[in-house]
């Protein structure tokens, strides 16, 4: 009996037997905000801090900080330096493909473009794999493909071609004094529709129901072989048969289209 009544008087709370509400209410709202004390400091350590996301900049601003971005990791020494970040699809809006430094975080830049998609979102389009890239003036740029290739002229019209191809002039065209036909094709090629390269400044198809589409990019697809293009305000009618070599075919008369010039 002595040692209850010891024990109740260092237990206060505890009285005669009986729990004393008051002290027991005092334990729980100190537990309560002990414990909730703790919980918030784990939560906010936790928790990162709010980052304003670039949507709410006008799509242009962003556009161009992103583009800003791309030419500031774009730096290189030597050939080695040099990396393509596969680009197209949704995001053809920023190019193909972009060239940057080896060390660069890729999935950065992809993650802020994906970002960019989704708040201003535009037409997908196909895009074919980035090219070698070399290191000139301190820049990653696309290797010249066709440096080595053989250049052909007809008056103002300047265009360059591969050496073991052939350029064929068919004619001259009608009211036109810088007026052609011409097609190019593998040397020694021979078949009913061989793979060619078809150019004109005259539209051989208007009224049919196969028409030239046009192509700002002067790009030809395996859907579309018929494209028009203008070049210095000169339309030009280019047609790509690729039946026997496919996409090897397709490949060098898209790089043929794109070597076109007027000379001054």
């Amino acid at each position: 009996m002595k040692e209850d009544n010891k024990l109740t008087k260092n237990m206060p709370f505890i009285t005669q037997g009986k729990t004393n509400l008051k002290y027991i209410l005092i334990v729980v709202i100190l537990a309560v905000v002990v414990g909730g004390g703790i919980l918030w400091c784990i939560s906010e350590k936790e928790t990162p801090p709010e980052i304003i996301p670039p949507t709410l900049l006008n799509c242009e601003d962003w556009y161009e900080k992103i583009e800003n971005d791309f030419d500031k990791a774009n730096f290189c020494e030597e050939d080695s330096d040099c990396k393509a970040i596969m680009l197209g699809g949704p995001y053809v809006k920023f190019g193909c493909y972009k060239f940057v430094n080896i060390l660069t975080n890729e999935e950065d830049f992809l993650s802020k473009v994906e970002e960019y998609d989704k708040a201003c979102a535009f037409a997908i389009n196909k895009c074919a794999l980035a090219p070698e890239a070399v290191c000139i003036n301190n820049k990653c740029v696309k290797k010249d493909e066709t440096a080595d290739w053989n250049t052909y002229t007809h008056k103002i019209t300047s265009f360059k071609y591969p050496q073991d191809w052939i350029v064929i002039f068919d004619s001259t065209v009608f009211g036109q004094p810088n007026g052609f036909s011409l097609h190019v094709m593998r040397a020694g090629d021979s078949g009913f529709v061989p793979d060619a390269l078809y150019l004109s400044t005259y539209n051989d198809r208007s009224g049919m129901s196969v028409d030239y589409v046009p192509s700002i990019n002067r790009t030809f697809t395996e859907e579309n072989s018929l494209i028009q293009f203008s070049v210095n305000g000169t339309t030009i009618y280019a047609g790509c048969e690729f039946y026997t070599k496919g996409q090897s075919t397709l490949d060098i008369c898209n790089k043929v289209v794109s070597t076109i010039r007027f000379l001054e």
